[in-house]
């Protein structure tokens, strides 16, 4: 279950995080979650996502990419867990428009 922050109360180093992106909305939606479901990375009918997992010990990104082949892609990719360390980002775009960004933190890792 997701709930709705404002991005000025993220932590600076999620707060960049978004920065870098080109992240503009003034909310994001957070989860606390050990996984993240990725989803389908195709585009359908104007509704795409993207998820990265950011370290942020060592402040590594790196992009979940589905590298199985057609027809395989189409549909949602398995669960990624996550490390205390780390989150997941989730942006994308519904009906052709920015969506909000999905933040999914470990638990373990604590609360924002």
């Amino acid at each position: 279950m997701f709930e709705t922050l404002k991005t000025i109360d993220l932590p600076a180093d999620i707060a960049g995080i978004l920065k870098g992106v080109g992240y503009r909305k003034k909310s994001v939606l957070v989860a606390y979650c050990g996984r993240v479901e990725p989803g389908s990375q195709q585009w359908s009918g104007g509704t795409r996502e993207h998820t990265t997992i950011f370290d942020r010990t060592t402040t590594t990104a790196q992009p979940i990419v589905d590298k199985r082949s057609w027809p395989a892609n189409m549909g949602a990719m398995d669960p990624v867990e996550l490390d205390t360390n780390e989150i997941a980002i989730k942006l994308g775009t519904f009906n052709g428009r920015p969506s909000f960004a999905k933040i999914t933190i470990p638990p373990s890792a604590g609360t924002i």
